[in-house]
């Protein structure tokens, strides 16, 4: 069996080569995807950390805290704000 496969990649020496640069390739450009991510995270982070340096204190603005408006016809709108206007009168 040993022999058998032996046989087959030598005499398909070009299918070899190109498979071995195929997968050499392959992992390569995986562990290069990972080594790229990898310090694309580590100088974000060392930005955000080195930005936010002496600050004590950070202000955010609340409107995405409350509830957003439901939207109502026109019609019902003129019909509050008449009522409203009458009654503050």
């Amino acid at each position: 069996m040993l022999g058998v496969s032996l046989r087959s990649l030598l005499s398909h020496k070009l299918r070899l080569a190109l498979t071995t640069i195929a997968v050499i390739l392959g992992v390569s450009f995986v562990a290069g995807t990972f080594i790229l991510t990898d310090t694309i995270n580590a100088t974000f982070t060392g930005i955000f950390n080195t930005a936010d340096a002496g600050v004590a204190v950070t202000v955010h603005d609340l409107s995405h805290l409350k509830a957003p408006r439901r939207r109502r016809s026109g019609r019902w709108r003129r019909c509050c704000w008449s009522r409203w206007a009458a009654a503050s009168r």
